[in-house]
């Protein structure tokens, strides 16, 4: 196998549960670091929150959040103690970018759980204020939906694409109302519909007034040249280090993520082995989808993990 084709997926909203970290942090070593340097950084034990904490502790936005970065970067280091490779590009799903950007070396990992940490207290708040929230439409093509979406809002509703995962998921976003009068509006649909549970809609116009003070947090950071490049979930196309990147980080919030065409491109630029890196196996399941030849492996599940470790030939090493 040629180890250059390797691309890096990083999860986002929605992987978390009761137990994660578990299998790395009692397996390797540098798992179980990385989690004490976040615990040591953010003032309260964090793998204890994904371990032992409550579900209604672990689903709130900020220690959800931060419990899913924390994952992707301890399963990322993992990967490069034991092997060593670096990927071709990375890619990461909403809050993802910010690991797929801290794995690239683009931002440093301790000073990037302070910023997640404040993301997510804006995202809460907005959320509140607007009582929002997001539902996911699959069986419905992206055209059609936009018509459809389209009609809707000339009637003074707003319900906006928040991300589209394939051609036949996308999620949207809107006021309670409006979803549920939009919902109702397509009963004459064969489409399948899943109300989340998150009460903000992020990835639209909701997020506006949350994105002057996000970059306010961004302009703080300290950006350094990207060891691989790292797939914008707003453009789909690779991070432009500097002004543009945090720009960009800034659009994400507002933009809709386009997960489908950044697949698409980092295949078409040569991947064709994939490493999911965090909790759950969310982005393997849309890569099944989105292109079924294509190899992935989620390193939170333990017969990938293997699998893994037999593909690069790795020996035990206290990792």
């Amino acid at each position: 196998m040629n180890h250059k084709n390797i691309g890096f997926l990083f999860p986002g909203d929605g992987s978390h549960y009761i137990g994660m970290g578990e299998l790395f942090c009692k397996k390797f070593k540098t798992a179980a670091e990385t989690f004490e340097e976040a615990s040591d950084t953010l003032g309260f034990d964090l793998r204890n929150v994904c371990l032992k904490g409550s579900q209604e502790l672990l689903t709130d936005i900020v220690y959800s959040q931060l419990a899913i970065f924390t994952h992707g970067v301890a399963s990322f280091r993992v990967f490069a103690a034991y092997t060593g490779i670096k990927p071709l590009y990375g890619c990461g799903h909403g809050l993802g970018e910010y690991t797929a950007l801290t794995c690239s070396g683009a931002f440093d990992f301790v000073e990037t759980l302070n910023l997640v940490k404040r993301r997510a207290i804006l995202i809460k708040k907005a959320g509140l204020q607007q009582g929002s929230s997001m539902v996911v439409i699959r069986n419905m093509g992206i055209l059609t939906l936009k018509e459809r979406m389209t009609s809707f809002n000339k009637n003074g509703e707003k319900i906006f694409p928040a991300i589209y995962n394939h051609e036949n998921e996308q999620v949207i976003a809107g006021t309670w109302l409006d979803i549920a009068s939009f919902i109702y509006s397509l009963r004459d649909v064969d489409a399948f519909i899943t109300l989340l549970s998150e009460n903000y809609a992020t990835h639209c116009s909701f997020m506006m007034d949350a994105c002057s003070e996000l970059e306010q947090e961004l302009a703080k950071c300290t950006i350094n040249s990207l060891r691989w490049p790292v797939i914008s979930n707003a453009t789909a196309t690779p991070y432009v280090y500097g002004d543009q990147l945090l720009s960009d980080l800034v659009q994400q919030l507002v933009r809709p993520v386009r997960w489908g065409e950044c697949m698409e491109y980092i295949i078409r630029n040569g991947v064709d082995v994939f490493i999911e890196a965090g909790p759950k196996w969310i982005l393997k399941d849309l890569l099944r989808i989105i292109s079924p030849m294509t190899k992935c492996y989620a390193m939170d599940v333990v017969e990938d993990l293997e699998g893994l470790l037999k593909l690069f030939s790795v020996k035990n090493r206290a990792c």
